[in-house]
């Protein structure tokens, strides 16, 4: 396996996944990927999250919801400009897909593989793949996003001189902090409820080959 990043190592609080299937798209032959992501997340860490610094959580965990929207992609000769999709759980522990709905089971795969295929979004365990009806909704100050198990609203966190407060260095381009009006989420597994925690928005280059 080859993966070449286009922005430096990092760790992304609670952005983790797991490989449902190591098959290529043509059997025998390396499949090439590449992925344009932009990102918005929100966990129960205090702002900013420590775990962007390589720090452990605030708490003994982190719980998170992250909106991934893949601006431009292609594995093998399949595209996967425009799917989207959010990943729920605790950081490293568990997580949960959800794929907007109508999003093949061909592209599913190619984003499981993908991120699998990284180590960095490894967790421990999966435990479900689900097409869900997905919100998203961004205004100059405000991000939501929403599928039926998780729901998060948060607000820009602005400094002293009254912008919002951006990060650099973090191994994500464009990192804008965020805080959390709601950060929600309910299935048979995990349940929290959070408000003024850690929320962001990023974005991410990458590219690479998966060998069969």
């Amino acid at each position: 396996m080859k993966c070449i990043f286009a922005i430096a190592t990092f760790r992304l609080a609670g952005l983790a996944c797991a490989m449902l299937s190591t098959t290529p798209l043509v059997a025998g032959e390396n499949v090439a990927w590449k992925l344009r992501l932009e990102g918005a997340e929100s966990c129960n860490c205090a702002p900013a999250c420590p775990c962007i610094f390589g720090s452990e959580p605030t708490h003994s965990n982190c719980n998170v919801n992250i909106w991934i929207h893949v601006k431009q992609g292609r594995y093998g000769s399949l595209r996967l400009d425009g799917l989207s999709l959010v990943m729920t759980g605790e950081m490293r522990k568990s997580r949960r897909y959800y794929f907007e709905t109508g999003t093949s089971p061909e592209k599913v795969q190619a984003i499981t593989n993908i991120f699998a295929h990284i180590p960095v979004f490894t967790v421990e365990k999966v435990l479900s793949v689900e097409q869900v009806p997905l919100h998203f909704e961004r205004s100059d100050s405000r991000i939501s996003f929403s599928v039926p198990a998780s729901t998060v609203e948060m607000e820009t966190k602005k400094g002293r001189t009254g912008k919002p407060i951006t990060i650099k260095n973090t191994g994500l381009a464009d990192y804008v902090q965020y805080v959390s009006i709601k950060n929600n989420h309910r299935s048979d597994t995990l349940n929290f409820t959070y408000s003024g925690t850690s929320g962001a928005t990023w974005s991410l280059k990458g590219k690479g080959e998966i060998a069969p």
